[in-house]
């Protein structure tokens, strides 16, 4: 009664209302995040009824098996005769899993157009949203402080026939956003590449870049044609393409050096290491090309989902090679994030040395030649008479075992 009481106070202007719940897959991306978050230390309840305490709501939560029967139980009690009466007179549309059912004073029955395998609530609003248009209703209000749902909102507000608003904020400061008009100040164009942004930048279910937010992404996406094509593209099939991975490594490049013409992460990497002689922390530079294709994956999977919200049985793939892996613990499966294949550095590579010489590189204020190294790129004098020639230092890789094709 009392989430009942909640939901028709919100929509206490509305002649509809829809709550819209998260359903919860065992091998899923969201389930592994929420394994991240230790989402699976409470105590399970098999039957919940409606005279059970639940003392400790925080607890209770953190099991998805819970949240499963909560919702489960939820539905239920709606569909009864005692709730039924406090609708007075309005429609009421909520989820169970994957059934929807529509609920009125008279009655309820379930809504094959609303019948959905989507995980998601985030998505699965935007779809109840394109069917309240569907039924003839002209604006729909979502309430919601998710920035994913606010992102999708905005892609989709061109495909839902009616005007979208977005309510946020608390009981003394509402914050209500009409999203149609922020979708045309933005433009067509850049509201087909907000989607990529937002995941390729970072998100739930998607790591972010180290110190670079996503003011620098909206500029590229504004500004740069091959940047917001690169975006704009992500998502459109479930396997990133090499045109595609290339725009997007471009695009990466950018982020860290607006200014750069480099289009290839390793190639940035190097470069801004010399120019700081290697003291820069590794987070300040952009990732290897390894870490880079995962990130990328993983970005372009998200994007794949949310873009495929408006249907109601979206075919997706297993993520399982798109940026995640399978890990067994204590004979049990889990989804992880497949972070690198490659070795982070060569196993040789115990310190790095730079010198600090203006003039000339001679023992003993070199530390190079002192260390019987050659000088090399990080170093200050930009030529001197230590600098090995290229086909010396390919030899000396060879001599160390290091395959020279292995990225970094």
């Amino acid at each position: 009664m009392t989430v009942l009481s909640m939901a028709m106070k919100e929509g206490l202007s509305c002649n509809r209302i829809d709550v819209v719940f998260d359903t919860y897959k065992e091998l899923s991306i969201k389930n592994s995040e929420r394994q991240l978050r230790g989402e699976e230390s409470g105590h399970q309840l098999v039957n919940i009824t409606s005279t059970q305490i639940v003392r400790q709501w925080r607890d209770f939560l953190t099991r998805v098996s819970n949240k499963t029967s909560l919702v489960t139980f939820i539905a239920k009690e709606w569909r009864k005769e005692a709730c039924r009466q406090k609708l007075e007179g309005k429609l009421l549309y909520a989820n169970a899993g994957d059934t929807c059912y529509r609920i009125t004073m008279e009655g309820s029955d379930e809504v094959p157009t609303l019948k959905s395998q989507q995980e998601e609530a985030d998505g699965r609003l935007l779809l109840h949203a394109s069917h309240a248009a569907n039924e003839g209703f002209n604006s729909v209000l979502i309430c919601s402080e998710d920035t994913d749902v606010f992102i999708m909102s905005l892609t989709f507000s061109h495909e839902i026939g009616a005007s979208l608003f977005m309510k946020s904020g608390t009981r003394m400061r509402t914050k209500v956003v009409d999203i149609v008009k922020v979708a045309a100040s933005l433009g067509p164009e850049v509201c087909k590449g907000v989607l990529g942004m937002h995941a390729f930048t970072g998100c739930d279910t998607v790591s972010a870049f180290a110190g670079k937010g996503k003011a620098q992404a909206l500029k590229i996406l504004k500004k740069n044609k091959r940047g917001r094509e690169a975006l704009t593209e992500l998502g459109k099939d479930w396997d990133l393409t090499p045109e595609l991975t290339d725009k997007l490594e471009e695009l990466t490049c950018l982020l860290y050096s607006n200014k750069t013409v480099t289009t290839k992460v390793n190639e940035l990497r190097y470069q801004l290491f010399c120019s700081r002689r290697g003291e820069i922390e590794s987070h300040q530079l952009p990732p290897c090309r390894d870490c880079f294709v995962k990130h990328a994956k993983r970005a372009n999977y998200q994007v794949a989902i949310w873009k495929r919200c408006l249907e109601n049985d979206p075919q997706v793939p297993t993520p399982v090679g798109r940026g995640w892996k399978i890990e067994h613990e204590d004979g049990v499966a889990k989804l992880v994030v497949d972070w690198m294949d490659v070795k982070a550095a060569p196993e040789t590579i115990l310190e790095l040395l730079a010198c600090n010489c203006t003039k000339t590189c001679v023992a003993p204020k070199c530390v190079c030649v002192t260390n019987g190294l050659r000088c090399t790129d990080m170093c200050r004098l930009a030529e001197c008479d230590n600098q090995g020639s290229v086909q010396e230092i390919e030899s000396a890789d060879d001599d160390d075992g290091v395959d020279s094709d292995e990225e970094y």
